[in-house]
């Protein structure tokens, strides 16, 4: 799996597999879901581009697109690439909501 970003699903875990049917995670962004990031895998957080909070611009997840320093973005990530299918959309402000552009 590469180039990948899930994030906070509601209902279950990022990555769910088995030690019999392991996948390769690299370049992804794999945070904030409610039951944890990984079942029965190992936990790659902070490998191979895994990287935190992908900062969306709406946290309502209306739109999915990152704010100008998410780490998803191929500037902010050692990987040089888009983690998601959602490029910059919004820049955030600090103590405010993200603003998204006109």
């Amino acid at each position: 799996m590469e180039n990948c970003l899930i994030a906070f699903n509601r209902a279950g875990y990022g990555i769910e597999g088995s030690y019999t049917n392991e996948i390769s995670v690299s370049c992804s962004d794999v945070f904030g879901n409610e039951y944890g990031e990984y079942l029965n895998y190992p936990d790659q957080t902070g490998i191979n581009g895994i990287l935190g909070r992908p900062l969306f611009c709406d946290s309502t997840f209306v739109t999915l697109g990152l704010a100008d320093e998410s780490p998803c973005l191929p500037e902010h990530n050692d990987c040089g690439v888009l983690m998601g299918n959602h490029g910059a959309e919004c820049t955030l402000t600090r103590g405010a909501r993200p603003r998204l552009p006109a």
